[in-house]
């Protein structure tokens, strides 16, 4: 357990130089609300895709992307459980803030890039793997339930090109497409197809800048100097409370007394569930808040808010979960001291 704990730690400090890069860039005024969004843009749209089209494609076994089948479930149990959760904060609490983007914020957290940057370094390329197979339903649902959310509706053509036609999704049924040998193309030697073995190192590089491009679009949020408005701080500090305390314990009790029950959560996917639970508001929040008409300036204090309390609960979170799969003598827990 202690090397875990100096592991998760040690993976916070590349985050954090990079987080204050950005921020240091975005204060100096080199770039502004323009710049960051295009990089945040090119994250979402380009990078991210090539790495999720990458690691599915050339995943030497495509046998193994149906053997953990069980995290595209919780994949949607943990977005929507989240939605709900803000849902009901929001109501009960009499929260002020606008609260198509209250929900978004809670029910979306930052699935992805901030998960690769600790459970890479922590749990090796199997994590990443599973990442990669979470972000599948997610992107579904981001695009659906996510866009129906802030926009209002998903009738008409658009409806269409949000579910199917953008990035996210379309490079995941590629790589899938790919991986089973649908589409005849070969990123490992020995399968059939057109080789493309060559391009393995391409690719992996263009894949590799999505965490750090992603963290430091991150930081050029977190130097946005946003005015807070009368009764915001009221309003971060509930979706702090919601998003990092409220929704991760309920979440992480849900996942942890269905692995005690029998559900087959193996660990590993176990552990990314917990981790992906505690993470911060998506820093995609502001640029679909904006996409749609909603409230940027709360997303973006709400990703800078959650982002830097999240550099502390979330490992913290993580770790409780561990130790305490291991006192209550779950299948696979973290032992120790």
């Amino acid at each position: 357990m202690n090397e875990l704990y100096a592991a998760f730690f040690s993976s916070l400090v590349p985050i954090f130089v990079l987080l204050m890069m950005g921020m240091g860039i975005r204060r100096s005024g080199l770039v502004g609300d323009r710049g960051t969004d295009r990089l945040s843009r090119a994250v979402i749209l380009f990078f991210f895709p090539v790495l999720v089209f990458h690691r599915l494609a050339a995943t030497p076994d495509a046998g193994i992307l149906l053997q953990d089948w069980i995290i595209h479930v919780w994949a949607v149990i943990i977005l929507l459980g989240s939605g709900l959760i803000g849902w009901l904060v929001h109501r009960m609490a009499g929260c002020t803030a606008e609260p198509r983007t209250f929900i978004f914020m809670v029910g979306v957290p930052n699935w992805i890039y901030l998960p690769l940057a600790l459970a890479g370094p922590v749990w090796g390329d199997d994590a990443v793997r599973l990442l990669v197979l979470f972000n599948i339903p997610t992107q579904f649902i981001l695009w659906t339930v996510g866009i129906w959310l802030l926009h209002g509706t998903l009738r008409g053509a658009h409806a269409l090109r949000y579910m199917l036609l953008n990035p996210g999704v379309l490079s995941a049924a590629l790589g899938l497409l790919t991986a089973f040998g649908v589409i005849p193309l070969a990123f490992v030697e020995g399968k059939p197809g057109w080789s493309l073995v060559g391009l393995n190192p391409v690719l992996h590089g263009i894949g590799g800048l999505t965490v750090p491009l992603s963290i430091i679009a991150l930081g050029l949020y977190l130097g946005e100097r946003v005015p807070l408005r009368e009764g915001m701080l009221r309003e971060i500090s509930l979706l702090c409370l919601t998003r990092l305390v409220t929704a991760p314990l309920i979440l992480v009790a849900l996942v942890m007394g269905s692995a005690w029950a029998g559900c087959p959560i193996p660990p590993l996917v176990r552990w990314l569930l917990y981790l992906i639970a505690g993470m911060p508001v998506a820093v995609s929040a502001p640029l679909f808040a904006q996409l749609f008409n909603r409230d940027r300036q709360l997303a973006a204090v709400g990703v800078v808010a959650t982002t830097l309390v999240s550099l502390a609960t979330s490992p913290l979170l993580v770790l409780g979960a561990l130790k305490l799969e291991a006192l209550i003598g779950l299948a696979g827990g973290v032992t120790g001291p």
